[in-house]
């Protein structure tokens, strides 16, 4: 029996870890112990995130949602010699998503063939939101984070949002506590925006890419058939 939460709202497993996810103290990685019959604490995030969601994410990282709809991977240093940064979950990738999500599961939408598309995938979580939506975190490539990136970041230059508003701004990181810009993520929504662009913008984008513009929508397309 484990005693320290105050309002679980999730729980995953792997293994003999447990992820604790709580409304009131972000959240906390678990181990049983069979041997002696025990649950002790391994890590926990200490900005005290008002946690909605929670799942193994990786290795040593989790995937978490919050009250503020922003998505957080959480990752534990297991690897440092000192106890207390082993002990803590630090904020490794966040982004303001703007649903609240309730629900992650690992899993697809597509039956996808490797062959079939040239963006390497590693991994896929779905994830379900309190109005109704359902999308999908995919673990890709470096080589394919950093491109779409730098799409991603030339798009913006390119496409406006209604009244002006500005892309960074929606999507930074938004509490109670503290603001700050997205990272380690990719606006997937934005980039297949691109496939909708007129001949004259996608030539304008493909140009600052500095690449051909079939081969543009070709990457962005088979990004767009991961899903």
């Amino acid at each position: 029996t484990h005693k320290c939460s105050i309002l679980n709202v999730s729980l995953s497993t792997r293994g003999d870890f447990i992820l604790v996810g709580d409304i009131m103290q972000s959240v906390t990685l678990l181990v049983y112990k069979s041997t002696e019959s025990a649950i002790e604490v391994v890590a926990k995030e200490y900005h005290h995130m008002p946690v909605t969601s929670a799942i193994f994410f990786g290795e040593n990282d989790y995937l978490t949602a919050d009250s503020y709809y922003n998505l957080i991977i959480a990752h534990r240093n297991c690897d440092s010699l000192v106890d207390e940064e082993r002990g803590r979950l630090d904020i490794s990738n966040e982004i303001h998503l703007g649903e609240q999500i309730n629900v992650f599961r690992k899993g697809a939408l597509v039956i996808r063939h490797p062959s079939d598309n040239e963006t390497p995938l590693l991994d896929s979580w779905i994830f379900g939101t309190t109005s109704g939506v359902i999308g999908l975190v995919l673990s890709i490539s470096q080589s394919s984070f950093d491109f779409f990136l730098k799409l991603q970041e030339k798009l913006v230059q390119v496409i406006h949002g209604v009244g002006g508003f500005d892309h960074s701004d929606w999507r930074s990181f938004c509490s109670a506590q503290r603001k700050a810009p997205s990272k380690g993520f990719i606006d997937g929504d934005l980039i297949e925006i691109f496939l909708e662009l007129s001949p004259e913008k996608k030539q304008e984008v493909a140009k600052t890419m500095k690449m051909p513009v079939d081969e543009l929508v070709k990457r962005v397309e088979e990004m767009q058939r991961l899903h």
